[in-house]
């Protein structure tokens, strides 16, 4: 996207909301550039600068509005929660299972639903609370990655090993993400949007942990990841979708990770680096999000986007299969049939299905 055509947006966007002053932007060629550039964005540099990163007094987050604020919560604690909240969402898809497994425990003479709901919490926390991400050596929610561990000296391969786990744990977030209830805008909500919903909570304080001590929003790779994991909710908490717009460099977010057998095919399916920067407008302060005709549109001419759609909800299908079959082995179906699927499956199945349908009406 060029600076003319962004600063044409911006216009438009500013325009349409004069009634409004949080929707006014200041449409001088400097602020422009740095619109969608992520928080480490420097407008004197005209890209991210290491004094930025290392501010040890502002600190990038989803949870917190204020940097200020967010870099009172040392890194230590930010661990301690993600590894609880994984906790947290362990109990309730458990507890959904449960509720829609019809039948006894696998076990022969069946057993009790004490008993079952053991069984169930266990093989869904063999997913999200895998031994991969507490490994105590070289897990992301460890102890000895949260103390030994720095993205500056780490090499290439740890680095890498790094960022398959958090694609590998992003995905499962994003399915949690949306399990959550549509907001309230409760009047004393100054943001106009309550984001107590515990399994929105749950999921931001595993994505803060990640943001601070792996910077996931200033890696391209990862940037990708986190647009990827909160794209299906960013009608539902469009202020929130616009934190995570401020965080990344929109302009390179993309590219892929895996070994060099699955490279390639990675690659194509995130789009690669230039693909998001269509949400570049979209990042300024005070702009409406793009729903979901504009984001149909946009996938209807860039190739490129619709195969991050088409990832959006593969992935998704796979999380079904891969809880589905953990379920299975520990519950016996007596009604026969599959499990029902999850909502926050279904919702992300859902918007990648129905955003892609609508480019292909557009194109015909």
């Amino acid at each position: 996207m060029s600076l003319s055509n962004l600063s044409s947006q911006l216009s438009a966007l500013s325009n349409a909301n004069t009634t409004n002053s949080g929707f006014a932007h200041p449409s001088n060629r400097t602020n422009n550039e740095s619109v969608g550039r992520g928080f480490h964005h420097s407008n004197k540099h005209g890209h991210a600068v290491v004094s930025i990163v290392n501010d040890p007094t502002k600190k990038a987050s989803v949870l917190f509005e204020d940097a200020r604020r967010a870099a009172e919560v040392d890194v230590g604690s930010l661990r301690e929660s993600a590894v609880g909240a994984l906790g947290e969402l362990v109990e309730g898809i458990s507890s959904w299972y449960l509720l829609h497994s019809n039948g006894r425990s696998s076990n022969n003479g069946g057993s009790s639903i004490e008993e079952r709901r053991e069984e169930i919490h266990h093989a869904i926390q063999s997913i999200y609370k895998s031994h991969v991400y507490l490994n105590p050596t070289n897990g992301i929610l460890s102890n000895n990655y949260l103390s030994n561990f720095e993205r500056g000296t780490a090499n290439t391969q740890q680095n890498q090993q790094v960022d398959e786990q958090v694609d590998q744990l992003m995905t499962l977030l994003a399915t949690c993400l949306c399990e959550c209830a549509p907001p309230s805008t409760a009047a004393d909500d100054e943001h106009g949007e309550n984001i107590n919903d515990p399994i929105l909570m749950a999921v931001l304080q595993v994505v803060e942990y990640l943001i601070r001590h792996y910077q996931i929003h200033a890696r391209p790779h990862t940037a990708h990841m986190m647009l990827r994991t909160f794209l299906p909710i960013h009608l539902m908490y469009p202020q929130l979708f616009q934190r995570v717009l401020s965080l990344v460099d929109l302009t390179t977010a993309g590219g892929s990770v895996g070994n060099s057998k699955s490279r390639k095919t990675n690659a194509t399916m995130s789009g690669g680096a230039g693909t998001w920067t269509f949400l570049r407008p979209f990042a300024a302060s005070g702009a409406k999000p793009i729903n979901a005709k504009g984001l149909a549109k946009m996938a209807a001419r860039d190739e490129s986007l619709a195969m991050v759609l088409c990832d959006i909800g593969k992935r998704s299908g796979e999380v079904c299969v891969l809880e589905g079959r953990a379920v299975v082995v520990v519950s016996d179906n007596a009604a026969g049939g599959a499990l029902p699927v999850r909502k926050g499956i279904s919702a992300i199945l859902s918007f990648s299905v129905g955003i892609l349908v609508e480019a292909l009406h557009i194109q015909s």
